[in-house]
């Protein structure tokens, strides 16, 4: 996983068995092969802090806005 110029690019190899048996039959397909997306992130983002984790087949990634799109307070004075 990388971020780069606003985009969040995943890569990595899937590889999974499904099975099928019946009584007459039995069948077994695998698949594997490489996978490589790209996903525009919709606002700037502070990259150091990004974090990613896979459990149960999800993959779930995590990555903080940056401070400048965060924004900040402004005090007023009133005379």
């Amino acid at each position: 996983m990388t971020v780069h110029d606003n985009h969040l690019h995943l890569s990595g190899k899937i590889e999974r068995t499904r099975e099928q048996k019946d009584e007459n039959v039995h069948r077994m397909e695998r698949y594997y092969g490489q996978f490589s997306r790209t996903v525009p992130l919709p606002t700037a983002v502070d990259d150091t802090g990004a974090k990613a984790s896979y459990r149960n087949g999800i993959l779930e990634v995590r990555i903080p806005k940056s401070q400048k799109q965060m924004g900040h307070q402004i005090d007023v004075d009133f005379h």
